[in-house]
């Protein structure tokens, strides 16, 4: 199981998304100070459905009130620092697709360790 958790402060939401192929769960958690989602896999469906969620608690409205427009501009902010987690559950994605497909490898990279794909 994969766990981030982002602290930011105010709104309560929890989502769940789950992948109709691989039947993979998701919960996306927001309680209190604390953001957190959690599965044990990452598809390219999952990835997209996380991002959106994130810009849906982000969107500003004229019906909000001062308080809760301050409370989404402090969670913007906290968002741009989840970006690189969603680039790397990309590259997740990425190797697993690339695994069954024989037109690429996987390669370690000695220096980092870190596995890179490599088209042929």
């Amino acid at each position: 199981m994969r766990m981030v958790e982002i602290v930011t402060e105010g709104l309560r939401t929890t989502n769940f998304f789950t992948d109709s192929k691989t039947n993979l769960e998701v919960e996306l958690r927001k309680l209190g100070d604390k953001l957190e989602y959690k599965t044990s896999q990452w598809t390219n469906r999952l990835v997209k459905e996380v991002e959106m969620s994130f810009t849906t608690w982000t969107m500003l409205s004229d019906k909000d009130s001062q308080a809760e427009q301050k409370e989404k501009e402090k969670l913007n902010v906290i968002i741009e620092g989840f970006r690189p987690i969603v680039a790397e559950m990309r590259e997740e994605v990425d190797l697993l697709l690339c695994q069954d497909d024989s037109s690429y490898e996987i390669e370690t990279t000695e220096e980092t360790g870190k596995e890179q794909l490599r088209g042929s």
